[in-house]
């Protein structure tokens, strides 16, 4: 309206008024900007939370392997003390019984 009358009055300050007084188009525009923004940040935080949860998992994977080796391997070092105490007490009954059969 103002627009219009300056048009009509050709008077270059009143149009100047009439500009600011039209619907600013961008707002709509910035506002849907906005909007889009925001779901992006959403997004990207439970891309996040997904990318941790997955990281917590591997972690979590390579600790349980760690610990099934552990495990594997005591049960080795047991089995081969085991093994080796067996040794030693043969080994040394073989040599009571030697002692005595020499005597």
């Amino acid at each position: 309206m103002r627009q219009k009358a300056a048009s009509q009055t050709n008077q270059p300050k009143l149009a100047l008024l009439a500009i600011p007084a039209q619907p600013d188009v961008f707002t709509k525009v910035k506002a849907e900007i906005d909007k889009m923004v925001a779901e992006l940040q959403t997004q990207q935080k439970d891309t996040d939370i997904e990318e941790v949860e997955k990281q917590d998992l591997s972690a979590v994977s390579s600790q349980n392997e760690f610990v099934s080796m552990s495990q594997h391997k005591c049960q080795d070092i047991c089995d081969f003390l085991v093994k080796h105490c067996e040794f030693e007490v043969s080994q040394r009954t073989f040599a009571t019984i030697c002692l005595f059969l020499t005597i």
